[in-house]
């Protein structure tokens, strides 16, 4: 690539946005997702919300939800002390800022060195993060302003050295707000979700057949890495004054567990089987977000078949009509949990021991809670495996697209 012969305040929207050209964004309005699932067990994601607010850039990280189960790390560029005098976070001059300065040339018109905070015309913000690459959704926020009344400045993250295939990096043109759908602005702090960080589409080769894209979104571009983390380019020139910039992660469970039911024989009827969370203490003993116990242990699949055998007086006496399932369970024997890969196949292995109608236990069998009654006798652990077809990370096996198909 032939380097850029053009010394004026408008070769940051020739280089960043004429190359790399992608799906823009605005900063008017963005929806995202709350991750975070209901109190009752559910997995379900609410609707993307509207009219998102925040106070500041540091609100809009720590606000942002990832679902029950997972952690939230957040990594930052700089402080947001509102645009103080520079010298209170500094960029670390590498070897990639003396790359990007010699491919924008010529001669040192534009150069590649302004920190944070620090103001001044025709001159590159340059920096980079380490994100982990098990980021299972995450949120990008950058506070920054132009000092000039229009501006044609360009924002890229992504891998900086590789820009020009276009397949690398996000481009956004920050001096058009109107054309950037999926940002939203607060201030002059702005932010997008990563997935919604879209990467060039319109980059054509002489025979005009498009670019192939490596990677669809900056989410994808980072969970694609080989290593634990990705290193992660933030660029934005030239007439731009950075305070700071951030990352908020959501990342699963470092250690892979299943969810299990304590199952007992019921005190009215030895021929029922009591199955929940508490132990014999009272207290809750299942985590049905994360799991509770190693998928290495191997420990028996409860299989339920659901009925409508209807209440029994004592049943009725004891106000557990809330319990009562009208169904039977029984027990396979200790099955290793890792050694499922899926719901269907977990399932399967039901049907397979105990007959048509039978599937494996989910922990909801009845809505109000986790704990339920059926005809049956507990295993000899008085523990068992149960499925979650909503929770990623509660089951040793992955869930189902379609229930329904998977049980039958």
């Amino acid at each position: 690539m032939a380097e850029i012969g053009i010394s004026s305040t408008k070769l940051a929207a020739i280089l960043l946005f004429g190359i790399l050209t992608s799906t823009v964004l605005s900063v008017t309005a963005i929806r995202w997702l709350d991750r975070e699932a209901p109190a009752n067990g559910s997995a379900k994601v609410q609707e993307p919300q509207d009219d998102i607010t925040w106070n500041s850039g540091m609100e809009a990280l720590d606000t942002y939800q990832c679902r029950k189960a997972e952690t939230k790390q957040i990594m930052l560029g700089g402080i947001e002390d509102n645009y103080a005098p520079a010298g209170e976070a500094n960029v670390v001059i590498t070897p990639k800022h003396s790359f990007v300065a010699k491919r924008i040339g010529p001669k040192g018109a534009l150069t590649v060195d302004r920190n944070y905070d620090e103001s001044g015309f025709d001159r590159f913000f340059l920096d980079t993060v380490e994100v982990p690459s098990k980021a299972t959704s995450g949120l990008f926020v950058i506070g920054a302003r132009s000092l000039t009344k229009t501006s044609n400045d360009s924002l890229n993250v992504g891998d900086i050295e590789n820009m020009w295939k276009a397949s690398h990096n996000a481009s956004y043109l920050f001096g058009r707000p109107e054309e950037f759908p999926a940002w939203i602005a607060s201030r002059n702090v702005f932010a997008a979700r990563l997935s919604d960080m879209t990467f060039g589409k319109r980059r054509f080769y002489d025979n005009g057949k498009p670019f192939k894209r490596d990677y669809e979104n900056l989410l994808d571009f980072i969970t694609s890495s080989p290593n634990e983390t990705r290193p992660l380019d933030v660029l934005l020139g030239d007439d731009h004054i950075v305070d700071f910039f951030g990352i908020a992660v959501c990342l699963p469970p470092e250690q892979e567990m299943g969810l299990t039911l304590r199952a007992v024989t019921d005190q009215i009827d030895p021929n029922y089987v009591n199955l929940g969370c508490r132990d014999a203490n009272g207290e809750n003993s299942c985590d049905p977000h994360a799991g509770d116990t190693l998928c290495s242990a191997a420990l028996p699949l409860a299989c339920f078949k659901p009925g409508d055998e209807p209440i029994k007086e004592p049943f009725t006496r004891a106000n557990m009509h809330s319990k009562w399932t009208g169904g039977q369970v029984k027990f396979t024997a200790p099955i290793v949990g890792a050694s499922l890969t899926n719901g269907a196949q977990a399932h399967a292995v039901c049907r397979k021991e105990f007959g048509d109608g039978f599937r494996a236990t989910t922990h909801q069998e009845r809505a109000e809670s986790i704990q339920f009654l059926a005809k049956g006798s507990p295993p000899p652990a008085n523990r068992a495996w149960v499925h979650s077809k909503t929770e990623p990370y509660a089951n040793c096996w992955t869930i189902e697209t379609d229930y329904k198909a998977a049980t039958k």
